[in-house]
């Protein structure tokens, strides 16, 4: 469940400070209509009681999506410049909940941390066109008769290949090959999949290293 924190801000031009509730844990998958808030720029502003003033309030945010193996910890633009002691805290507090947490409620992907939720909105904006790309993909593969190989959301992302890959029959059961062939199917339908012509120039590739996703 999403929630909000009480915090006191001052106006930037200069009035009394004020108490404000601003959003620090967002569950994507429960309440998408804060998820639709961070990609349209309108989370945690707020409104100057004395002068009517609005501006933005830079706040840490948590975001969750189970669903799609994306925990991030979203800090202030201005503590970019020590990266290294907030890469730690997000990693340690990270640890320490999820050890809190329930057996059936542990993750099993590595928290990914932002500066700044103008940062973070153009991370989703990305993630949106990899879900479409996926979306088409799927479509065509039925179409084609391929078989899919899904692959864990978070290793997707983190290594920039595609959550859901086309495989075609090979021989000796040959899971690169089946990948290759699968996506060469798919290309040859829809040349404008991005993520997928890049993975399929990966295992085009001799001088490649390429080891199995691990899958879902």
């Amino acid at each position: 469940m999403s929630f909000t924190s009480s915090v006191e801000r001052e106006c930037p031009k200069g009035c009394d400070s004020f108490e404000i509730d601003i959003w620090s844990y967002i569950r994507a998958d429960k309440d998408e209509w804060l998820k639709e808030k961070v990609l349209a720029g309108d989370l945690n502003w707020a409104t100057c009681p004395h002068c009517a003033n609005l501006f933005f309030c830079d706040e840490i945010v948590i975001y969750h999506d189970p669903a799609d193996e994306l925990l991030a910890f979203i800090y202030p633009e201005s503590y970019r410049k020590d990266r290294m002691r907030w890469q730690k805290k997000m990693q340690d507090d990270a640890l320490r909940w999820k050890e809190s947490r329930p057996e059936s409620e542990k993750w099993n992907y590595p928290p990914k941390l932002f500066f700044g939720l103008k940062e973070f909105q153009e991370f989703l904006r990305g993630e949106e066109e990899m879900k479409i790309e996926a979306e088409i993909a799927e479509h065509l593969a039925r179409k084609l008769r391929l078989s899919i190989y899904r692959v864990q959301p978070w290793f997707a992302r983190d290594h920039r290949i595609p959550v859901q890959i086309p495989c075609a029959p090979a021989p000796r059961e040959d899971l690169k090959e089946s990948m290759r062939l699968g996506l060469t199917a798919l290309l040859a339908e829809n040349r404008s999949l991005r993520i997928y012509k890049k993975y399929l120039d990966q295992l085009r590739d001799p001088r490649g290293t390429w080891s199995r996703p691990p899958s879902v």
